[in-house]
């Protein structure tokens, strides 16, 4: 990437974001090097689904580079509020519930039928679901969105 180049997307929403700026000033002030992941939404973006009026780049996820694994969900808002205040202006994927204990594959599947809750609302892809315990997630894609996709 040409970080000079503003007729890249991902430059772009960097910049407009603020994320390098904080990430500097974060690891200037704890020493820890840190990889947000997330996703690019909008228009010339895959048919832009949620019908985004620009590209937004969601956050879903911080690697702490360092520890070699990815934050958990307290972890990662912690550290997304500290960028915040460094001048990152994040869109966060949107978190729909919290719950617990055990769960069947048909509830899941339940789960993840339904619309969006970014844009105009298409039919969901799916859920990811994170433990707050335990380093692990995963993803439950929608019947409905893979029959519509077939």
């Amino acid at each position: 990437l040409v970080l000079e180049d503003p007729e890249n997307s991902l430059i772009a929403v960097a910049t407009q974001t603020g994320v390098m700026t904080a990430l500097k000033a974060f690891h200037a002030s704890t020493g820890r090097n840190l990889m947000i992941s997330g996703e690019l939404c909008g228009p010339a973006i895959q048919g832009n689904a949620y019908k985004l009026p620009a590209v937004t780049w969601f956050v879903f996820d911080i690697f702490d580079v360092d520890a070699q694994e990815y934050l958990r969900p307290a972890a990662r808002n912690e550290c997304l509020q500290a960028l915040s205040s460094m001048g990152f202006k994040p869109t966060v994927v949107p978190e729909l519930e919290q719950f617990q204990g055990a769960i069947s594959l048909d509830a899941l599947l339940t789960k993840a039928e339904g619309k969006s809750v970014v844009g105009i609302a298409p039919e969901r892809e799916g859920l990811v679901f994170k433990s707050t315990l335990l380093n692990r997630s995963f993803k439950v894609i929608s019947n409905r969105f893979l029959e519509k996709e077939a």
